[in-house]
């Protein structure tokens, strides 16, 4: 596979870096269950990937990329889709694996696992929906050092009548304070605080 660069991914001297080359293999099952009611997807992986780049630095309030070398990423994923009853969904997805560079080291802002669920109850005789969710992720690692893994709930409601929706959304439920990325222990990415939504739509 290719993946040009993106021409905004420059290095210290503003040259766009090379293009990001790879090969994978990947091995995976499907099963349906309860005449389709429930589905399963499992697979395991193993990605090489050359020319690979991540933020080295910022000049002049800019950030600036620097190649790093290959990359070696293995791992395995889990899926579940489940229709539980006529008005009642169910997702789940799980993830275990790893992005280590020629030398040995973990690739900087990776991670090892992460699972969530995802779950939707439709009250079809009054228009109401409700549903939530929770996702985890494990550890983020910037070479030696690493941000603990964290968990975010996040909640729904919905109300349709006729051609109107009016929605209500809750996200970070429990207020957590998370790193959610960044490229050095000292250059982190918090994720957002608890916040609501509201949205009204209209179907022509």
């Amino acid at each position: 596979t290719f993946s040009p660069t993106a021409p905004t991914i420059k290095d210290i001297n503003g040259a766009t870096l090379p293009t990001v080359e790879g090969e994978g293999q990947e091995i995976g099952v499907k099963i349906n269950l309860l005449n389709d009611r429930i589905t399963v997807t499992t697979d395991v992986y193993e990605l090489k990937r050359k020319n690979i780049s991540q933020q080295a630095g910022i000049q002049n309030g800019i950030g600036y990329f620097a190649v790093v070398g290959d990359e070696e990423s293995t791992g395995w994923e889990l899926d579940i889709t489940a229709r539980l009853t006529k008005s009642w969904s169910f997702n789940g997805a799980a993830w275990k694996g790893e992005s280590k560079l020629a030398s040995g080291a973990l690739r900087t802002n990776s991670m090892k696992e992460s699972a969530g669920f995802w779950t939707r109850y439709d009250f079809a005789s009054t228009g109401v929906s409700l549903g939530g969710g929770t996702y985890f992720s494990g550890k983020r690692y910037f070479g030696t050092r690493s941000a603990l893994g964290y968990s975010v709930t996040n909640l729904f409601a919905a109300y349709r009548r006729g051609a109107w929706k009016f929605s209500v959304n809750v996200d970070n439920l429990f207020d957590k304070e998370y790193i959610a990325g960044g490229w050095s222990p000292s250059y982190v990415d918090y994720g957002p605080p608890l916040s609501g939504r509201f949205a009204v739509e209209y179907a022509f």
